[in-house]
C-alpha cells in the first residue's frame, strides 16, 4: 500500500519538464521496490527520495523548491494495489502527468481544465479522465481533497487514485483509503525535514534518473583522492599555495597550463554553460568559489570583446569592504579596461548601492550606505525594541523563551537575530507590516522560526517590529536594507521594467558570497537580467554552511533560478587534511539546513596543502588550568606559544559574547599587532605578521595560519534552551555553522580554548573520541 507524496513546487516543476517527468515514471516501479529507500535517502542531482519505515510513504522532491517554513503542500498518489497507478504500465507516463497536473492545480486552489471532464461525488471525492491519449482516456481518476494538521497549522493535501474503470467498488475503496490521509501527509513531511539523518543511498540502479537529473552543461568532478590520502604537490603547486603570492597574478597568468587552477576550474571557466542555464557554483570554505566567478566574468568579456559585441555584467558584493576588494582584484586581473563606459562594461556594485541607483533614490535615507553597517545597526535596534517591550510589560511573560530573554542579555542578543531575520522574511517579505493578525494567527507557517512560536509569543515578535519600525521609519525616518530590496523587488515586478530590462538589464549577473544575502535579497538577482531566451544568465558562489544566520531561505527554484545547475569544486587550497575533516565532520551534523548534499561534498573534497608543512600540527583542545581563570589572559598564552613557533598570523574567533569583551582588553594591551575585525570582507594583509580578533560573522573570506577559537564550551555554545526544543535545534545548527566557518580560516593550526571547569561542546566531544581533535591541559 505505496503512496508517492510529492509536493506543490516539484509537481509544476516537473509538468514544465517532461524529460524529467518521463524518467521518473518510468523509474517509479524501481523506486517503489527499492528496499533501501526505508532507512537512506536517493540524491541525483537536485531530486531526493525517501520511503518511511514500513515502506507505505515514498517521498518526492525537489531541494531547489522547497520552502524556508519546514511545512510542505503535499500532494499524493497511490502506486500499489488493485486501484495504484502501477497496476497499469501501459499508460504510467500519461497517467502520472495527469496525476501531477491534478497535484499542482488543486493544492494552488485552481479549476482543473473543462475537458477532464470532472465531476463532485459524495465525501469529498472527485473524478476526471485519466490522462491523454486513448488508452487512458478510457480510464478514470479519482482524487480526494482534504486538510490536515502538520504541527499546529493546517495544511490541504490531494491524493490520486487510479486509474480504473468508476464503478461503486473503485469510490468505496477510496473513501475507506483517505481515512489515514493526515498520517500519510506527516510522514512525507517528516522525511523530508529528517532527510539530513539519513545516510545517502549507493546504488547503480536509476540509470534513467542518473542521466537525467544532473545539468548536460555539469560533469561530475570525483576527487582523485580521499581527504585522508593528500595528493603529492609539485614544485610549481607548492610555491603557489601563499595567497599573498598569488594575489596580483592576472588573467592570463591563471589561465596559463602552469597554473595551480584544478581541471574543475578551467572547465567551468572555459566551458559556455551560462549560455543556457543559471548555475551555482558549490565548494568548501577555501575552494577557490570567488577567484572562479571573477575569472568567468572576464572571460565572458574578452569573447565580447573579440566578437565586437555589447556586453554589460553585473558583479554583485554583500557590503562596501567586499564591494572594493572585488574591485581591486578584478583590476589585478587586468579587467580594468572594462570597468569604464564601453561596449563591453562591468560593474561592481554592492545590492543597496545597486538597488538606490534602480529605484532613482541615491539621495534616499538609508540606515548606512553599506550592508554591513545597516544590518548591524538593524540588529541593535532590534535588541533596544525587545529590552523595551519586556522591561514594559505589565506582570512576566508566560513564554519561557522572552522570560529567558528578559534575564539573560546573551541568550536575548541571540534571539534578537531570530527576531530581525523574522521582520525582514515573515512579517516584510509576506506584507504583513500592518496586518498583527495575520501574522500571530495563520494557520500556515510563515518561516520555521514562525511555526516555533505560540500566538502569545508571535505576538511578542509583533509588538517588537512595531517599535523597532516606529524607531526605524518615524523616528530616524530612513530605510532598512529590506525596505530597498522589497521597493526594488515591487519594481521589477512591473510592465514597465518587463519592457526596458531588454534594454536596462544586465547580459549576465554574477552573486558572490550569495549565502549572506536573505530571501528577499535572493529574488532580486534573475530579474536584473535581460531576460532574453528561456533562462536567466546568474552565477551564484554559493557555501549555505558560512550562513552564520539562522535564517533558511527557500529553494533557489522558488526564488526565480529555474533549471539551475550545479557546479563542484572539490579541491580546497587553504587547511591541511586534519583541519578540513574536523571542519567536515562538525558540519555534517546538520540537520535541517543542509540535508544529504553536504555530506557528498565533503566526501569528494581534498586539500592541496600538505599534512607534513613544517607549520602544520593536528587540532587540539586546550584546557586552562585553575591558576589561568582568566579566558583572555589564557587565549593571549596560546598566541605567543604560536608566534614562537613562528606562526606568523593568528586569527582569534569569539565564538560566546560573554568572552567577548575580555579577549579585546587582553589582546589590545598587548604588545602584538593587533586587529579587530568587525565586518566580513574588511582587508588584512596576508603578507604581514599579525594576530585578528574577529566574531564568526566577520571572519569568513580570511585565512590565517593559525586560528584559536574561544567559547566552544557545553552549554555555551549552543546556549541550553529546555523549554522550546525547535529552537534549541535552530541555536545548535547555527553553532555547527559558525565553528566551520571559523575552523575553515585556518591553514595549519586550530587551537580550541576552554575554561577552567568547563566541558567541551558535545559535537567536540565527539570529534575527540573519533580521534579528530587531541585533548590537552595547560
Amino acid at each position: 500500500m505505496m503512496y508517492l507524496m510529492i509536493t506543490q513546487a516539484t509537481a509544476a516543476w516537473l509538468l514544465r519538464q517532461a524529460n524529467h517527468r518521463e524518467a521518473i515514471a518510468r523509474q517509479l516501479g524501481e523506486l517503489s521496490a527499492f528496499e533501501s529507500l526505508k532507512r537512506t535517502i536517493l540524491t541525483i542531482g537536485a531530486l531526493r527520495a525517501a520511503a518511511s519505515p514500513d515502506g507505505r510513504v515514498l517521498a518526492l522532491w525537489n531541494v531547489d523548491y522547497i520552502s524556508n517554513t519546514g511545512e510542505e503542500l503535499w500532494g499524493g498518489i497511490k502506486l500499489e494495489g488493485r486501484f495504484g497507478l502501477l497496476a497499469h504500465g501501459d499508460v504510467v507516463k500519461e497517467v502520472f502527468e495527469r496525476e501531477l497536473y491534478i497535484v499542482n492545480q488543486r493544492l494552488q486552489r485552481l479549476l482543473l481544465d473543462e475537458r477532464l471532464i470532472h465531476r463532485a461525488r459524495d465525501g469529498g471525492l472527485h473524478t476526471c479522465i485519466a490522462g491523454r491519449g486513448a488508452e487512458a482516456r478510457e480510464h478514470r481518476l479519482v482524487y480526494f481533497e482534504g486538510d490536515v494538521l502538520l504541527g499546529s497549522t493546517e495544511s490541504k493535501t490531494v491524493i490520486c487514485f487510479g486509474p480504473a474503470w468508476e464503478d461503486d467498488s473503485f469510490l468505496a475503496a477510496v473513501r475507506k483509503e483517505t481515512a489515514d490521509l493526515g498520517a500519510i501527509v506527516r510522514t512525507a513531511n517528516s522525511l523530508l525535514n529528517d532527510a539530513g539523518g539519513r545516510p545517502v543511498a549507493e546504488t547503480g540502479l536509476f540509470g534513467d534518473l542518473t542521466e537525467r537529473f544532473p545539468s548536460n552543461s555539469t560533469q561530475v568532478v570525483t576527487a582523485e583522492t580521499p581527504v585522508e590520502d593528500l595528493p603529492e604537490l609539485s614544485e610549481a603547486q607548492a610555491s603557489s599555495l601563499g595567497a599573498y603570492q598569488t594575489a596580483d597574478w592576472t588573467y592570463e597568468q591563471w589561465l596559463a597550463t602552469s597554473s595551480p587552477l584544478t581541471a574543475a576550474q578551467r572547465r567551468i571557466v572555459e566551458s559556455s554553460a551560462i549560455d543556457v542555464q543559471p548555475i551555482r557554483i558549490v565548494g568548501a570554505a577555501g575552494s577557490g568559489k570567488t577567484l572562479l566567478m571573477m575569472l568567468l566574468a572576464i572571460r565572458r568579456l574578452y569573447l565580447a570583446r573579440e566578437q565586437k559585441a555589447p556586453l554589460r555584467v553585473l558583479y554583485v558584493a554583500h557590503n562596501a569592504a567586499m564591494q572594493n576588494a572585488a574591485y581591486l582584484r578584478f583590476i589585478a586581473l587586468g579587467a580594468s579596461e572594462f570597468m569604464d563606459d564601453g561596449m563591453q562594461k562591468l560593474e561592481v556594485k554592492s545590492l543597496i548601492e545597486l538597488s538606490r541607483e534602480m529605484l532613482g533614490s541615491e539621495d534616499a535615507p538609508v540606515i548606512h550606505s553599506d550592508a554591513h553597517e545597516t544590518k548591524t545597526f538593524q540588529l541593535q535596534q532590534v535588541r533596544e525594541s525587545l529590552a523595551e517591550l519586556l522591561a514594559g510589560l505589565r506582570s512576566p511573560p508566560e513564554s519561557a523563551v522572552f522570560a529567558r530573554a528578559k534575564n539573560d542579555e546573551n541568550f536575548a542578543l541571540l534571539l534578537s537575530s531570530f527576531i530581525a531575520d523574522e521582520i525582514a522574511i515573515a512579517i516584510k517579505g509576506h506584507g504583513l507590516t500592518a496586518d498583527r493578525k495575520r501574522y500571530v494567527e495563520s494557520e500556515r507557517r510563515l518561516s520555521r522560526f514562525h511555526g516555533l512560536l505560540d500566538q502569545e509569543e508571535r505576538g511578542l515578535v509583533f509588538e517588537c517590529f512595531v517599535r523597532y519600525h516606529k524607531a526605524i521609519f518615524e523616528v530616524l525616518e530612513v530605510f532598512d536594507a529590506d525596505d530597498l530590496a522589497l521597493s526594488l523587488l515591487a519594481r521589477l515586478h512591473t510592465p514597465i521594467w518587463e519592457m526596458r530590462r531588454k534594454k536596462l538589464g544586465f547580459d549576465h549577473v554574477f552573486v558572490d558570497e550569495t549565502q549572506l544575502f536573505n530571501e528577499n535579497e535572493r529574488k532580486l538577482f534573475p530579474l536584473l537580467t535581460k531576460g532574453k531566451g528561456d533562462h536567466v544568465s546568474v552565477v551564484l558562489a554559493l557555501d549555505e554552511a558560512q550562513q552564520t544566520r539562522g535564517a533558511v531561505s527557500a529553494g533557489l527554484g522558488l526564488l526565480g533560478f529555474q533549471g539551475i545547475a550545479d557546479e563542484k569544486l572539490g579541491t580546497v587550497h587553504r587547511c591541511t587534511g586534519s583541519i578540513l575533516k574536523l571542519a567536515f565532520f562538525v558540519i555534517q551534523r546538520t540537520t535541517d539546513l543542509f540535508g544529504p548534499d553536504f555530506p557528498d561534498f565533503t566526501g569528494q573534497t581534498v586539500t592541496v596543502i600538505p599534512s607534513e608543512h613544517p607549520l602544520a600540527a593536528h587540532p587540539r583542545l586546550v584546557m586552562s588550568s585553575e591558576d589561568s581563570r582568566n579566558i583572555g589572559k589564557f587565549a593571549l598564552k596560546q598566541v605567543r606559544l604560536l608566534r614562537k613557533q613562528n606562526v606568523r598570523q593568528i586569527g582569534i574567533v569569539c565564538h560566546s559574547e560573554v568572552y567577548w569583551a575580555v579577549l579585546r582588553q587582553e589582546l589590545s594591551q598587548a604588545e602584538l599587532p593587533f586587529v579587530l575585525l568587525t565586518q566580513r570582507g574588511e582587508r588584512v594583509y596576508a603578507e604581514r605578521p599579525l594576530v585578528v580578533l574577529a566574531r564568526p560573522d566577520s571572519v569568513g573570506g580570511q585565512e590565517f595560519d593559525a586560528v584559536v577559537a574561544v567559547g566552544l564550551e557545553q552549554g555555551v555554545v549552543p546556549p541550553r534552551v529546555d523549554f522550546n526544543q525547535g529552537l534549541y535545534s535552530a541555536l545548535e545548527q547555527q553553532a555547527f555553522r559558525e565553528m566551520y566557518v571559523s575552523f575553515t580560516r585556518a591553514r595549519y593550526r586550530l587551537v580550541v580554548v576552554n575554561s577552567f571547569g568547563s566541558a567541551p561542546t558535545a559535537v567536540l566531544q565527539q570529534a575527540i573520541r573519533a580521534g579528530l581533535m587531541l585533548p590537552s591541559s595547560e
